[in-house]
C-alpha cells in the first residue's frame, strides 16, 4: 500500500485514537474541575470556621467554650483532609494530563488516517500519557464516554454504556 492511499483499517485505526484523546481530555477536565471545587470548598470551610471560633474566643471571657472548640477541631479535620487528598496538586497533574491529551488531539485532528507503520509512534504518545495517569475512576469515565457518544454517534442508544443509579451518582461527585 503506498503511502498516499489509505484503507477503512487506516480510518478506523485514527479514528480509535482519536477517541481515546477526546476521552482522556474530557476525563481530565471533569476531574481538574472537581479537585478544583473540593479544594475550594475546604478552603472555604475552614476559613468559616476558623473565623467562628476566633469569635468565640474573643467573645469569651473565660476559656473557649464548647462551640469553639468544635470549630477549632473541624477546622484542623478539614486541614488533615486537605494534606491527605492534596487537591491542589491533583488538580494541578489533571490539567497537565489534559493538555497532553489535547496536544495528542490537535496532532490527530491534522490527519485522516494512521497508516498501521506510524500507529506505534502514536500510541507510544498515548501510553506516555497513561503512565502519568492515576487509577481511573469507571463510574466517571462511562458518564465521559456517553458524553462523546451523545456528540458523535448516530446509534446513540446502541452506543452508550448503561450506567446504573449508584455509578451515575458517583460520575456526578466526580465531575
Amino acid at each position: 500500500m503506498s503511502q498516499s492511499s489509505s484503507s477503512e483499517e487506516d480510518r478506523n485505526r485514527h479514528w480509535d485514537m482519536l477517541w481515546n484523546a477526546r476521552l482522556g481530555v474530557r476525563y481530565h477536565m471533569h476531574q481538574q474541575a472537581s479537585y478544583g471545587r473540593l479544594g475550594k470548598f475546604i478552603t472555604a470551610f475552614t476559613l468559616l470556621m476558623s473565623s467562628a471560633a476566633f469569635v468565640k474566643v474573643l467573645e469569651s471571657e473565660t476559656l473557649p467554650d464548647y462551640w469553639a472548640k468544635w470549630l477549632i477541631c473541624v477546622a484542623a479535620l478539614l486541614q488533615v483532609v486537605e494534606l491527605v487528598l492534596d487537591t491542589k496538586s491533583k488538580a494541578v497533574m489533571h490539567a497537565t494530563l489534559r493538555q497532553r491529551y489535547l496536544q495528542l488531539e490537535l496532532t490527530l485532528s491534522g490527519r485522516d488516517y494512521i497508516l498501521e507503520s506510524e500507529e506505534m509512534s502514536f500510541k507510544e504518545i498515548q501510553k506516555n500519557i497513561e503512565v502519568d495517569e492515576p487509577p481511573i475512576h469507571e463510574s466517571l469515565m462511562d458518564k465521559c464516554h456517553n458524553d462523546l457518544v451523545t456528540i458523535n454517534s448516530d446509534n446513540i442508544s446502541r452506543d452508550k454504556v448503561q450506567l446504573s443509579i449508584w455509578k451515575r451518582f458517583i460520575a456526578r461527585m466526580l465531575s
